[in-house]
């Protein structure tokens, strides 16, 4: 059963789907971005894709390499912070803990 806003968008659920997200996950709590994969999973058929982007998580912070110092200073200065991050290792282990 498709929700009022789905209906309204004419979005066909039945239809698969890519979904982009970009430059969004790290800002999310963990808890957040699970909950927006099964909400993705409930709203899709299984052939449907997502692409998105995420930090690495390396020595207890987020790492995106030679610029997460600069990164971190940036976001920072404009009063946000980065909340997850995942070790590619651990993707595998994260997307089985979801509906996806």
């Amino acid at each position: 059963m498709q929700s009022q806003s789905q209906q309204e968008a004419r979005f066909d659920s039945t239809i698969s789907t890519i979904v982009v997200m970009e430059g969004l996950t790290m800002y999310l709590e963990e808890d957040t971005v699970r909950g927006l994969f099964d909400q993705i999973a409930s709203m899709t058929p299984p052939s449907s894709q997502v692409v998105f982007d995420h930090f690495g998580f390396r020595n207890g912070r987020l790492d995106c390499g030679w610029m997460t110092t600069l990164q971190e200073k940036v976001v920072g200065s404009v009063g946000e912070a980065w909340k997850w991050g995942i070790d590619p290792t651990d993707l595998s282990e994260f997307f089985a803990s979801t509906q996806w």
